[in-house]
């Protein structure tokens, strides 16, 4: 009588999978380069969505609801705090500066 193999002591080879692309942002050369770093290729990057993002009327009528409700279940929530400061700090958003960005060069 022959010993029987276990199939842990020959592990099937296991096959490779596939490879994976390699993906980069694009790139444009404008001829000139960056004017701050000098790099001759520029990134791109976008599409960018500029309009408003919240409607502070909407937030500020929220702020009141959250923080003047008698609901008890409500009232109960251990994050409420959170939710009100989180809400206060949308409304506060700069409107008219979507994008801010500040160079030191």
């Amino acid at each position: 009588e022959q010993p029987q193999e276990h199939p842990q002591e020959h592990p099937q080879e296991q096959p490779k999978p596939p490879p994976q692309p390699r993906y980069s942002l694009p790139h444009v050369d404008n001829g000139q380069g960056c004017e701050a770093c000098g790099n001759e290729r520029l990134r791109m990057f976008g599409p960018i969505y500029t309009g408003p993002l919240h409607s502070r009327e909407f937030l500020a009528q929220l702020i009141r609801d959250l923080a003047n409700t008698t609901d008890p279940i409500i009232q109960a929530l251990a994050c409420r705090g959170r939710i009100l400061g989180l809400l206060t700090e949308a409304e506060q958003e700069l409107q008219e500066q979507p994008l801010y960005t500040c160079h030191t060069q």
